[in-house]
């Protein structure tokens, strides 16, 4: 009798969690005729609640795509028991987005971005140096200044509000509501309430998605900017920015090709100036023809720590996870070493006995 009810649940839990992979498999499947007649309601009902929306839609990639329109549905569609997800006009949908969302069409650039600094940049947010900020430059009062200030580029754990029981608390509409302390966020290290880090929206604009403006300078220097991190000021000041708004002004808006869809490649689509996604983003044609691709991993072309008075030179390691780390070029690499087992969260770990191996 034990084994059939046991039979039963797994049956149960086997169909159910097919059914929910089966809804995202449809809804990103960009030629099916129903989610093109979802796309439709949803682009009829917002022409009227919020118009440039659907205009920078329009305007984009996704609705120019040529195997098939990327429309509403295809990414605002949940799964089913999703915390986020909620019925809106006989649809399961959610509103915010993570690079979970993203990674099903651009796997490559999720798994890049998620394994950057980009991605880690709000764990600074739990340092003692962003506590002294907080209680030193703060309000006693609420944490304004920190959602105008840090929270902007860095980002911070975006939480939703729940009942006494953890339960997410819902709107008359059924959507989860949203820690207002938290959220809006749009800083590249937010941490999501899925679990995953970084948001795709910090460089590429939501809805219109181009990576025109990702490429931009500009783009960079909304965060990466001021007297602790003046990456701007140096770049506008050095031969390259030079180099570059000069050729914005004698060649207009489209100088380098740098409002090109897709593709942007040092060498074939541009040559006069670079950008800062030139060099730590871009492709380019290497000296045998070929063409390197670019990276969503900023962190991968840079070889000195500049935080230090005195700069670090680094060296990099990739784990079989894919996870990176920085290693001060004083430590020389050692060769032919198995790598250390990286602990698992949640297990106990004898930390005497790991001094007593070390001493």
């Amino acid at each position: 009798m034990q084994i059939k009810k046991a039979c039963l649940v797994l049956f149960v839990l086997f169909f159910t969690s097919s059914a929910a992979l089966a809804l995202t498999q449809e809804s990103f499947d960009v030629k099916n005729p129903k989610n093109k007649e979802i796309e439709k309601k949803c682009i009829t009902c917002h022409l009227k609640e919020n118009k440039s929306l659907v205009l920078q839609w329009e305007n984009s990639p996704h609705a120019a795509a040529k195997e098939g329109q990327v429309g509403c549905y295809t990414c605002h569609a949940a799964e089913k028991g999703d915390e986020m997800g909620y019925m809106h006009e006989g649809v399961f949908i959610k509103t915010i987005l993570t690079p979970n969302d993203c990674a099903k069409c651009h796997e490559p650039e999720a798994k890049q971005m998620g394994v950057s600094h980009h991605a880690t940049a709000g764990e600074i947010m739990a340092s003692l140096d962003n506590m002294l900020a907080e209680v030193v430059g703060g309000m006693p009062s609420n944490k304004a200044n920190m959602h105008s200030g840090c929270w902007q580029c860095h980002g911070s754990i975006v939480s939703l509000k729940r009942d006494k029981d953890g339960k997410p608390l819902r709107s008359k509409t059924d959507a989860p509501q949203m820690d207002f302390t938290t959220w809006p966020n749009t800083g590249i290290g937010r941490i999501n309430p899925d679990g995953s880090k970084g948001v795709c929206i910090a460089c590429h604009p939501k809805h219109s998605f181009k990576a025109s403006v990702a490429r931009q300078p500009e783009n960079c220097g909304k965060c990466h900017l001021g007297p602790d991190h003046p990456q701007k000021e140096i770049y506008e000041e050095s031969k390259h920015g030079i180099a570059f708004f000069t050729a914005s002004r004698e060649q207009g808006q489209g100088a380098m090709n740098i409002m090109k869809d897709g593709a942007w490649v040092l060498g074939d689509d541009y040559y006069t100036a670079p950008t800062c996604s030139t060099c730590h983003m871009g492709s380019y044609v290497k000296l045998n023809g070929s063409v390197a691709p670019n990276s969503h991993n900023v962190g991968d072309r840079i070889s000195w720590n500049l935080r230090s008075i005195v700069s670090t030179k680094l060296n990099r390691v990739v784990f079989t996870d894919d996870t990176v780390a920085d290693i001060p070029g004083d430590i020389p690499p050692v060769q032919d070493r198995k790598p250390k087992p990286r602990p698992i969260p949640g297990k106990e770990i004898n930390l005497k006995r790991q001094l007593l191996k070390k001493q």
